[in-house]
């Protein structure tokens, strides 16, 4: 099967961002949304980073749809999503278990709370990122449930004939019905993210534009634009300050939500046919190929390298290049695994990848 290259390299920037992300010393908001180095970072990957996997979703649909019909299409993307997102959400709570009592051995404090059966239950039947942060660990899980299903609503929507009905219910009423209704309520009360699977429809109809808008880049092809075009989104964080948590459905600014998006996936996406065809090209090719298993694997490699934090953290330097190192384990770590062990077992395949 030949692959989008480019849509690789766009997939391994995206990934690489949410791993930058959710590393430690990265990004602690201050109540006051004082905007020091830590806060601006995490604003600037927050806008943009996940928001790219929602977009080219759009395409992914908007290609099914033209092939598959509903049901298939359901049957297709719940294994390749809601079966292996159980499967990773039961061997992350193994490794908070286990990485508990590695603390306790160790004098430490446990950095999570205790992980019950019912707790896991409660996770999985709302898989929300407040019941998946309640299990005991890090809710990060909570993107695989409204991914899953934005893809089943966008497919529903793209087969209603009437455009004059189909163009405002993407990108007007549903989303604004959705912003309005986990304002009055409050985002844990959603099951399975819903809230944010509507809100990020019209990402998603952007996402359909992809070929053309990647055909246009391509003939632009400029490096000075994506350095104007970074510069412009940087300047919108640090000037008003946007504050994004889409894992919550909360954002300071629905406009400012949108544009940020469409703005850092432009540029990525600008950046990814600039680098097509170099040496940096083959990396975050390589690293878009594994971007489910990295999604899914990288907060265990985090968490465990935090055992090392006491003996790291002893000088600026040290302390960087530990953190560097944690970064490229967290995405090595996972794509070895995945190339080593679950790619070569059938049933492993199927469970942690979706695939027969």
């Amino acid at each position: 099967m030949n692959r989008d290259r480019i849509l690789d390299i766009v997939k391994g920037i995206a990934i690489t961002a949410i791993v930058i992300g959710h590393l430690p010393r990265v990004g602690i908001v201050k109540r006051d949304y004082e905007m020091d180095v830590n806060v601006a970072l995490l604003f600037f990957l927050q806008s943009f980073h996940i928001m790219v996997f929602f977009i080219l979703a759009g395409d992914v649909v908007k290609k099914s749809w033209e092939k598959y019909s509903l049901r298939k299409f359901i049957e297709k993307r719940f294994c390749r999503l809601v079966i292996p997102y159980c499967s990773f959400v039961l061997l992350y709570a193994l490794s908070i278990i286990i990485y508990n009592y590695i603390s306790v051995f160790l004098g430490q404090i446990p950095t999570y709370h205790r992980i019950t059966p019912g707790n896991i239950l409660r996770a999985l039947i709302m898989s929300n990122e407040p019941y998946l942060s309640r299990m005991g660990g890090f809710g990060f899980f909570w993107f695989f449930p409204p991914y899953f299903l934005c893809n089943i609503i966008f497919f529903i929507i793209l087969n209603i004939k009437r455009e004059a009905l189909r163009i405002p219910l993407l990108l007007c009423i549903l989303p604004a019905l959705f912003f309005s209704l986990t304002k009055m309520l409050q985002h844990s009360y959603f099951p399975w993210g819903i809230n944010i699977a509507f809100v990020v429809l019209p990402l998603m109809w952007v996402g359909t534009q992809y070929e053309t808008i990647k055909r246009l880049l391509q003939k632009i092809k400029h490096h000075g634009l994506i350095m104007v075009m970074i510069a412009v989104h940087l300047s919108v964080i640090l000037l008003f300050c946007p504050y994004i948590v889409l894992a919550n459905c909360y954002t300071s600014s629905y406009v400012f939500f949108y544009v940020l998006a469409i703005l850092g996936f432009s540029w990525v996406l600008l950046a990814a046919v600039n680098i097509v065809d170099l040496p940096l090209g083959n990396v975050f090719a390589c690293i878009g190929r594994y971007t489910l298993p990295i999604y899914a694997m990288h907060m265990i490699v985090i968490n465990y390298a935090g055992f090392l934090k006491d003996y790291a953290y002893g000088s600026y330097a040290v302390s960087f290049g530990s953190l560097v190192l944690t970064f490229v384990l967290s995405i090595v770590m996972p794509i070895i695994v995945t190339k080593k062990i679950v790619e070569k077992n059938r049933v492993l395949n199927f469970l942690f990848l979706g695939s027969a």
